[in-house]
């Protein structure tokens, strides 16, 4: 009888020894330990691995209380930078930023990124108006989780306001800081714009389609001179970021037009109005260059799409790099 009690009470305590109902799925619980839900953006199986009132959505923990109106003007401000008005996103991302406030919610990291980008991308930003990226920039990285592109995102951007006089000590803690640009800017001397008439301009033209439109259009966008159209894209890009090499990419569709009676009237490319969302540049100079190479660039493709006349449709993606020659 002693041995069958003595039995018992040693299975007691090895199941209360393996009782984790008290601290969750890996949780905090009274003897302490370390919680292993998952973080916002952090990667889930089920809404039962997120911390908190997160929700898995696709295999990643997402926030079940969000702004209406935060996230429309969200993407407003993503329209503004998808056509290269960077002021026009900063104002939105602004309003949408004030939404979630207003309803006493935390903005999203992405949205505090955002912004923050945005108001550090503008020509000739103030020092109010980059004091307060540093801050929205501070606060998405401490949203970030680690690892995560979102970090990385907004340590780049940090980065480049340590030459307008940011202290990199004020980023170690969580809290925001009052100031952030608190030491002497260390911006180098900008160096002139390379002579226009250096710039040459290559083109690349990518398609799984083997049609001999693709060949001909490539044939004949090498010919042409591209350098008058592009050189006002490239001296702005310059002009914001300070690098002489501009790489843009434009997608093209390819296909025929028909009547009613199934008579083939002409060939066509289409150029779409705005990026594809995973082509969205985070970079605004590289998206506003992009908008202004597709407005270069338009006609002249279109109109040697009329001339390609072949009956078959395909997709491809222009790639033109702009840079001064070399010696």
């Amino acid at each position: 009888m002693r041995t069958s009690t003595t039995a018992a009470l040693a299975a007691l305590a090895i199941l209360a020894a393996c009782d984790t109902g008290s601290q969750g799925v890996g949780g905090v619980g009274e003897q302490g330990g370390l919680d292993r839900h998952s973080r916002e953006h952090e990667t889930c199986s089920r809404s039962a691995d997120c911390a908190g009132d997160l929700r898995c959505f696709d295999g990643v923990c997402r926030r079940s209380k969000l702004s209406v109106l935060g996230d429309l003007y969200t993407a407003v401000g993503d329209r503004a930078l998808t056509a290269g008005k960077i002021a026009d996103a900063s104002t939105a991302y602004g309003e949408a930023v004030a939404r979630y406030e207003q309803e006493k919610l935390e903005p999203p990291a992405p949205l505090l990124c955002a912004q923050g980008s945005a108001l550090s991308s503008e020509p000739g930003a103030d020092p109010q108006k980059l004091e307060r990226a540093a801050r929205l920039l501070h606060r998405c990285l401490s949203g970030a989780p680690p690892g995560s592109f979102l970090r990385q995102r907004a340590l780049g951007d940090l980065a480049g306001l340590m030459e307008h006089g940011l202290d990199p000590d004020l980023l170690v803690r969580r809290e925001p800081a009052d100031l952030y640009l608190t030491r002497k800017p260390t911006a180098p001397a900008a160096a002139p714009a390379p002579a226009s008439d250096s710039i040459e301009v290559h083109v690349k033209l990518d398609s799984r389609s083997r049609a001999r439109s693709v060949r001909k259009l490539t044939e004949s966008l090498e010919k042409a001179d591209l350098r008058a159209a592009l050189t006002p894209c490239w001296k702005a890009y310059f002009e914001k970021t300070r690098k002489e090499s501009l790489a843009v990419a434009l997608p093209l569709q390819y296909g025929s037009a028909w009547d009613e009676d199934e008579t083939y009237l002409s060939s066509w490319i289409k150029l779409p109005e705005e990026l594809p969302p995973g082509q969205l540049a985070y970079d605004p100079a590289t998206t506003e260059a992009t908008t202004c190479a597709r407005q270069a660039m338009s006609a002249m493709i279109q109109e040697e799409g009329k001339k390609l006349r072949e009956e078959t449709r395909w997709q491809a993606v222009a790639s033109f790099t702009v840079a001064p020659r070399k010696q």
